[in-house]
């Protein structure tokens, strides 16, 4: 084998399109490889915001592919003497063998010929040169430009392409670029064009001219690099990883420092200080032992250390002046407590179908309150929600927010509290936003749930009321995200309601209820989602999920119990004999039994057994025992095996056969009752 190095040189990729890139240009690469029969070993790929590259060993012959055709049969291929017709002859001419070639196979349709071919393998050598375009330009990303005059579309210029097969070149041009031996260092820092002798030079080349290529030997550096400095500086760094992969796509020789603040910005809120620093700047906050932030943070320069305390001191006067923004606006916005602020929502629309800011607090106001009757909340907590629900949204008229959009919710608590809110109501505005993403912190207080949820469901139903329903992978109103977090806010505090009566009760604060059901089928969609990741069976998931409730946390529930019945010895023949009793009961129009035409012994005992058996599984039903319930329907095993057994259910007689059934029919809505067995697998 002989190494293949392809880089594709380019103007400064974004952060988020080079993991992107990096990953898809692996994944085509071996499906390209594959296709060409191109036998190698590990793909490794490279990058940096201005390259993405990869190195793999290739073998220098394509695998030989033997192929097979049929052609006529026998009979007609050959005369009387042996001699091949015009069938044999035209297709043995059509598949480039001799007649003798062939081969007689016998077939389920009779003996036939067959064309037996081995396609001799390319050299990997002539196949790069139009291998490597299709690689480039199977790449996409979530935008890409078009550059001069050039119709070939990228994530940004192309300006080089190093393809080198061993220490000879691949040669091949796109987009006005020919590939070559040459690449390009730092921008700032390398001495010049770099030339590749061989593939294998790629890395140390590379890290001469101040580019460590691999990003995951780069990431582990920035991080390494942190933790040292923060150490160094006796504090310790608050290292978010979405920052730190972010700055990584972002640097190709990455040197830590630090920087610092006055002391007196401590004053403003954590996350006001925080926020800047993080989202704006891309600066990696430090705390003290106590988790207390310090007036000091580390940043990653694209560079040497050379000059890096001009750097640190140019840095620090960028974040001074946005944390001196975040001091005016803290004050000014102070000034003016948060209940003030309610009516100025009103001025600020949310959305041209659905109204002002305020129309929805009002909404938001009424779920709660709905919310908490059907939870039954405590006063206090009931009070709390409420009174959030009011003032959710008013941090939106502040400065701090329209500034730092980010700070919505967590400025909503500052000023509350500054206002003399309890800290209830402080915490359930910020809360309100929870989960923002997959994986993050849930609401952990109840007026915070209650405000959560109600959020949540507001938007996905005034949405769909307005006709923006997500579609394929567009959600530009990220309606299954809130969907997704009302759900496991639900599930994970163990809140029981109907959800179908709180999307009912939501629409009808935008009018009649008229997407009930697609909003319920939307919901479920995401359900579904959250159990399988759980580890549900698709089958399980579908018996539960069509149970006669709404409540996804008694569902969630019985599915528990499902699972753990469906591990037991005789669940497998319960549920053959549930359904047959069910295929049968189809059939029926009734489930109403009239004993006096009970007739066989085993009919009358599976009737006996039943009418026991369906008051203990309601008395657990009632009191949500599904392990209860479960037990007792596998007690209806034996009295329906010997009823199959000696019972025709079609009987003749039709009053008989009509009671034999709703015998069955009965059984049958038991079960359904707690979900549709008939959608499990054994």
């Amino acid at each position: 084998m002989k190494t293949l190095l392809f880089e594709i040189g380019t103007e400064e990729l974004p952060a988020r399109f080079l993991s992107l890139g990096l990953a898809q240009l692996a994944q085509k690469a071996e499906e390209l490889f594959k296709a060409a029969r191109i036998e190698h070993g590990p793909i490794q790929t490279y990058g940096t915001p201005r390259r993405m590259a990869i190195m793999v060993d290739l073998a220098a012959q394509q695998k030989r592919q033997a192929t097979e055709a049929r052609g006529p049969a026998v009979r007609v291929a050959f005369d009387e003497a042996g001699n091949p017709t015009k069938a044999a002859l035209g297709f043995a001419r059509g598949q480039g063998v001799a007649v003798e070639d062939l081969e007689k196979r016998e077939t389920d349709s009779g003996v036939y010929l067959y064309a037996v071919k081995e396609l001799p393998g390319e050299s990997t050598e002539k196949i790069l040169p139009e291998l490597l375009p299709k690689l480039l330009e199977s790449l996409s990303f979530p935008q890409t430009m078009r550059w001069g005059d050039r119709t070939e579309r990228f994530a940004r210029p192309v300006r080089w392409l190093v393809a080198l097969w061993g220490t000879e070149v691949v040669d091949f041009t796109w987009a006005g670029v020919a590939s070559s031996r040459f690449s390009s260092g730092h921008r700032f820092w390398s001495t010049g064009t770099l030339r590749f002798e061989h593939a294998q030079d790629y890395l140390d080349k590379l890290r001469a001219n101040y580019v460590l290529a691999d990003p995951v030997a780069r990431r582990k550096e920035i991080e390494e690099g942190l933790l040292t400095k923060a150490q160094e500086l006796g504090g310790k760094v608050l290292l978010d990883q979405e920052l730190l992969d972010e700055v990584n796509n972002l640097v190709e020789y990455p040197t830590v420092f630090a920087g610092s603040f006055p002391e007196s910005y401590l004053e403003l809120p954590r996350e006001a200080i925080i926020t800047p620093m993080r989202d704006h700047q891309r600066y990696f906050p430090l705390v003290n032992e106590n988790g207390e932030l310090l007036n000091a943070f580390l940043a990653v320069r694209d560079g040497t250390a050379e000059n890096l305390e001009a750097v640190a001191r140019g840095n620090e006067r960028v974040l001074l002046a946005r944390l001196e923004d975040a001091k005016f606006y803290y004050e000014t916005d102070r000034q003016v407590p948060l209940g003030e602020r309610v009516e100025k929502l009103k001025e600020i629309v949310y959305h041209e179908k659905l109204g002002s800011l305020l129309e929805k607090t009002r909404r938001l106001e009424k779920l709660v309150l709905w919310l908490s009757d059907k939870l039954t909340v405590p006063a206090e907590a009931r009070e709390a929600a409420s009174r959030a629900a009011t003032l959710a949204k008013a941090d939106l008229t502040t400065s701090m927010v329209g500034e730092f959009t980010e700070l919505q919710g967590i400025m909503g608590r500052e000023y509350a509290l500054a206002s003399g809110e309890t800290q209830q109501v402080a915490v359930a505005i910020a809360e309100q936003y929870l989960p923002r993403f997959s994986g993050d912190a849930l609401p952990q207080t109840l007026p915070g749930k209650l405000l959560a949820i109600a959020d949540k469901v507001d938007s996905v139903v005034g949405c769909f009321r307005a006709g923006l329903i997500p579609t394929g992978s567009e959600d530009p109103y990220a309606l299954r995200r809130a969907a997704l977090g009302a759900l496991s806010i639900l599930l994970d505090s163990d809140l029981s309601l109907e959800l179908v009566d709180l999307l009912k009760y939501a629409e009808t604060l935008y009018g009649k209820p008229e997407k009930t059901q697609s909003l319920k089928e939307f919901f479920w969609g995401r359900l579904k989602g959250i159990l399988h990741e759980v580890g549900w069976q698709h089958s399980l998931t579908s018996a539960v999920l069509a149970a006669p409730s709404s409540d996804v946390v008694s569902l969630k529930k019985r599915g528990e119990a499902i699972e753990g019945f469906m591990a037991a010895p005789e669940f497998g023949n319960l549920l053959v004999a549930y359904n047959r009793a069910a295929n049968l009961a189809q059939k029926g129009t009734t489930s109403t039994v009239e004993e006096k035409l009970l007739v066989e012994e085993a009919e009358k005992q599976l009737w006996t057994a039943f009418c026991r058996i369906k008051e203990e599984a309601n008395e657990a039903l009632s009191r949500e025992d599904w392990q209860a319930a479960l037990a007792s329907l596998s007690r209806l095993r034996e009295p329906l095996d010997a009823f199959f057994d000696g019972v025709l259910v079609m009987a003749k007689e039709e009053e008989v056969r009509i009671n034999r059934l709703a015998i069955l029919r009965s059984i049958t809505e038991l079960f359904s009752s707690i979900a549709d067995f008939k959608a499990l697998e054994v």
